[in-house]
């Protein structure tokens, strides 16, 4: 009875999950638990935080054109340990976590948010969900991915 219940409750949480992000067709995806869009693929290139934040801002996915870098706390809202897969970053193999319809190429992502005393940016790293501090003139490893609020 135990076992039963248990993949029930598996495969109703599985299926909530799964259903939380729907791909738009347009190259954004929708997360229907928070209203938010994002960007399907995150920057093809590594860019420094300035950069980030153009190329959020400049993203057009879908035709909209209020795109923007997205807090610390939405980008965690991503992170899934139970959906990991490698990516190749800089000729390094990391281990991202997040649902497969958003694709990263590097662990690192910047946030819109300034870290102590604003000479560092936020970035999360999705091997572990853990946010980090990062010189926002470093372009080594870290990508932007655009998000908009649709409520």
């Amino acid at each position: 009875m135990r076992l039963s219940l248990f993949l029930i409750v598996s495969l109703v949480l599985q299926t909530a999950d799964a259903s939380r992000l729907v791909d738009n067709g347009n190259d954004t995806v929708t997360d229907r638990t928070n209203g938010l869009m994002w960007a399907k693929a995150a920057s093809a290139t590594t860019l420094s935080h300035d950069a980030a934040r153009q190329y959020s801002q400049r993203f057009r996915g879908g035709g909209f054109e209020d795109w923007r870098l997205p807090t610390v706390e939405e980008l965690g809202g991503l992170f899934d340990d139970q959906q990991c897969r490698v990516v190749r970053c800089r000729n390094n193999q990391w281990t991202v976590c997040l649902p497969p319809l958003i694709q990263v190429s590097c662990p690192w992502v910047w946030s819109a948010e300034e870290g102590p005393g604003g000479s560092f940016a936020t970035l999360l790293h999705f091997s572990n969900g853990e946010p980090r501090y990062g010189d926002p003139a470093d372009a080594s490893q870290m990508v932007a991915l655009p998000v908009r609020s649709i409520k």
